[in-house]
C-alpha cells in the first residue's frame, strides 16, 4: 500500500486515521490496496476541505465488524455513512437513487477510480497478450477489476445532479464516457466476452398484472445491474404466466416470482432497500425461499402457495428454453458437420440429453409431489406437455442399440450365396 507521505492527501487527523484504520484491516484484498487512496484523491481534488468525505473513502472499505470501535473516534454520522455505503455496494448500487448524497458522491468516486485503475494498467496488460500471443500461449494476467457499464450506468441514472459536488460528477461523467469508447478494444485484450445487453419493455408492454407490487418488483429489477439478461427474460417469462390464468393471477405470486427468478445472489440488504417499495407479504416470500436455487423449507408441500405456483411456472418456463436450447443445438451440429471432428458430435448429443433427461426427471419429482396442491390447473397441464415434449424429443433423438441376428439353425442352403449381387431367395 502507498505510503500516506506519498498520497498527496492532507495531513488532517481525520483522513491520516481512517488510512491507518484500513490499512490495519484492510477489506478490499491485497490487489486493491490502493483503490481507496484513489478515491480519497479524487474527493480531495473536488471538496478539498471535507475531510468526512476522504476519511469515508478509507472507512467504507473497513469490514463492518470494526466499525463498532471506530465510531467513538469518527463519530456515529461518519460510520453511519460508511454502513450506508457498504450496503450500496454489496447490492452493486442497486438502490443508489434512495441513497444520501455523501453516499452518491463515493458511488460515483468509487467507480471512477476503479476506470482509472483499468486505464494505468492497460498498456502492461495489452503487452502481456502482445507476447503471448507471439509465443502461441494464453497470456497470464494478474488480478484486475473490470468496472462493469452496468453499474456505471447505474450510478450516472441515478446519482448525478444530486450529489452536491458538481466537479465530481463532471469527473465521473468523463470516466463513464471513456469507458464506454474504450471497452471493446479492452475486451479484445482480455480475452473477455461482454455481457449481452439488457433491454427492459416498458412495464405495459410486459403484460404482467398490473398492480402496483408486481409494477416496483418489474421496476426493481430494471434498475439492478447484478440481473442477468437471461435471468431477466426467465422471471418475466414466468410472471406472465402466471399473470395469464385466472387461477394464478394472484399479485403476490408474481411480484414474488419476478424478484426470486431474476435476483440470484441477493442478500439482506435488497430486503431493507426494498421494504419501501414492495409490500411485506411479497418480500417475506423472498427472504424465505428461493425457488431457482432449491431452498423450499419444509418442502413444496408445506411451502406457501405463492411458492407452489412460482415453481410450476419456472418449470414450465425452464423445460421450454432447455429443449429449444438442445434442438437449435442439435440442429447446428446437423448443418456443420465439418466442425466436429470423429465422434465429437455424438458425444455432444449424448451429454445435452443425459443432462436433459436429469433435468425431466427432477421436474417429474417435485410435480408428483405438488400433485394439485398449486391450484393451477392451466398451469400444472402446461407443464406435463412440455414433459412430454421433452420425453419424445430424447426418445427419438437416442440412437437405438443394434440388436444382434439369431444363429442360423442350419447351414445355408445350396442356393445361397454370400458373394455380391447373389440372390437370397432360400
Amino acid at each position: 500500500m502507498i505510503e500516506y507521505a506519498e498520497t498527496g492527501l492532507p495531513w488532517d487527523a481525520a483522513t491520516f486515521k481512517a488510512y491507518m484504520a484500513f490499512a490495519k484491516t484492510p477489506g478490499t484484498g491485497p490487489d486493491n490496496m490502493d483503490h481507496p487512496v484513489k478515491v480519497a484523491q479524487l474527493f480531495n481534488n473536488v471538496a478539498a476541505d471535507n475531510q468526512q468525505l476522504q476519511a469515508l473513502a478509507f472507512l467504507a472499505y473497513v469490514p463492518e465488524g470494526s466499525y463498532g470501535p471506530l465510531e467513538k473516534r469518527f463519530g456515529a454520522e461518519t460510520i453511519s455513512f460508511a454502513r450506508e455505503i457498504s450496503a450500496h455496494m454489496r447490492t452493486g448500487y442497486a438502490y443508489i437513487d434512495e441513497a444520501s448524497p455523501t453516499v452518491k458522491a463515493f458511488a460515483m468516486a468509487d467507480g471512477a477510480a476503479w476506470v482509472d485503475t483499468l486505464d494505468e494498467k492497460f498498456y502492461d496488460l495489452a503487452a502481456i497478450a502482445q507476447e503471448a500471443d507471439e509465443k502461441g500461449v494464453k497470456p497470464q494476467f494478474p488480478a484486475v477489476v473490470v468496472p462493469s457499464q452496468r453499474v456505471l450506468d447505474t450510478i450516472a441514472r441515478f446519482a448525478l445532479k444530486s450529489s452536491g459536488y458538481g466537479d465530481l460528477e463532471n469527473a465521473f461523467l468523463d470516466r463513464v464516457e471513456r469507458f464506454r469508447d474504450t471497452t471493446p478494444e479492452k475486451f479484445e485484450v482480455l480475452g473477455i466476452q461482454p455481457p449481452p445487453p439488457v433491454e427492459y419493455k416498458p412495464f405495459e408492454q410486459t403484460g404482467l398484472l398490473n398492480v402496483p407490487d408486481v409494477r416496483n418488483a418489474y421496476d426493481a429489477l430494471t434498475r439492478n445491474p447484478r440481473v442477468s439478461a437471461d435471468d431477466l427474460e426467465v422471471a418475466t417469462e414466468a410472471a406472465q404466466l402466471l399473470s395469464s390464468q385466472p387461477s394464478t393471477r394472484n399479485p403476490t405470486a408474481i411480484a414474488e416470482a419476478l424478484l426470486d427468478l431474476a435476483i440470484q445472489d441477493r442478500n439482506m440488504d435488497d430486503l431493507r432497500f426494498l421494504q419501501g417499495r414492495i409490500g411485506w407479504g411479497v418480500l417475506e416470500l423472498f427472504a424465505n425461499y428461493n425457488v431457482r436455487q432449491g431452498v423450499v423449507p419444509g418442502g413444496l408441500q408445506e411451502a406457501p402457495i405463492e411458492v407452489r405456483q412460482t415453481t410450476l411456472s419456472f418449470a414450465a418456463v425452464a423445460l421450454h428454453r432447455s429443449l429449444k436450447n438442445v434442438e437449435k443445438m442439435f440442429t447446428f451440429m446437423d448443418e456443420n458437420p465439418e466442425r466436429f471432428e470423429g465422434s465429437m458430435a455424438e458425444t455432444i448429443k449424448s451429454s445435452q440429453l443425459t443432462q436433459l433427461g436429469g433435468q425431466l426427471r427432477h421436474v417429474q419429482g417435485f410435480l408428483k409431489e405438488l400433485g394439485d396442491s398449486a391450484e393451477a390447473p392451466e398451469l400444472k397441464g402446461l407443464v406435463e406437455t412440455k414433459i412430454d415434449a421433452i420425453a419424445g424429443f430424447i426418445a427419438e433423438k437416442t440412437p437405438r442399440k443394434l440388436l444382434a441376428l439369431p444363429a442360423p439353425k442350419k447351414k445355408p442352403g445350396k442356393g445361397f450365396d454370400l458373394k455380391p449381387g447373389a440372390s437370397f431367395d432360400l
